[in-house]
């Protein structure tokens, strides 16, 4: 039977259509005790976060289907979805655009996996 005081491991939703790269990020947070789920692309990815709410949507910008930013708008507006963008898009444009429309975090790529665990539960906090 299980313990009544375990609380829910965190759902965490990868948005990537670098699949390579989403499996490991996802294997990671799992590792850390997250449950996690993986798209790879725009137009699922905002299915599966009107369908479950996830506690944090992990999101890159270039996505077949729709972009990320137009998702994480919506993750963050309609749903109060807390959003980190990962992304190649590294100037200081980028940053401040996705910042603005609400992101929690902004994560340029090559992502080092350790630091992304912590970004990941300051946000959860």
């Amino acid at each position: 039977m299980p313990n009544s005081t375990t609380k829910p491991k965190p759902r965490i939703l990868v948005v990537d259509d670098e699949v390579g790269l989403a499996t490991e990020i996802s294997v990671a947070l799992r590792a850390a005790g997250y449950s996690t789920r993986v798209e790879t692309d725009g137009t699922s990815a905002l299915k599966m976060i009107e369908a479950t709410r996830p506690e944090l949507v992990l999101l890159d910008i270039m996505l077949p289907g729709m972009d990320g930013v137009s998702i994480g708008r919506k993750a963050v507006n309609d749903y109060n979805v807390p959003v980190i963008f990962m992304t190649a898009l590294d100037s200081l444009e980028n940053k401040v655009e996705g910042l603005n429309l609400g992101a929690d975090d902004y994560v340029t790529k090559p992502i080092l996996i350790g630091e992304l665990l912590l970004r990941v539960r300051a946000v959860l906090r």
